[in-house]
């Protein structure tokens, strides 16, 4: 369920980003991030499910905090 609800944020951010984003018109560097998305995504499934996540990255920490408002967010401010 944590898995399903991280890819529809991430989904819901990506339209509100880019409104469209099909098949055949992607960039490589929007092909990229894509990838780095993902990836994203399954870290922070895991740190939803055990809790605590440490990154610096601020649209992971908000999908974290939305779907694990007690659990430990470990963070550079100045990074």
């Amino acid at each position: 369920y944590c898995w399903i609800q991280v890819r529809l944020l991430y989904g819901l951010d990506l339209l509100e980003r880019h409104d469209t984003l099909a098949a055949d018109t992607i960039t490589p560097g929007q092909r990229k991030r894509l990838q780095h998305d993902v990836a994203d995504m399954d870290y922070v499934v895991l740190g939803v499910l055990q809790g605590a996540l440490a990154t610096n990255d601020g649209r992971m920490h908000d999908v974290f905090k939305l779907l694990r408002p007690d659990g430990a967010l470990l963070a550079n401010p100045a990074a």
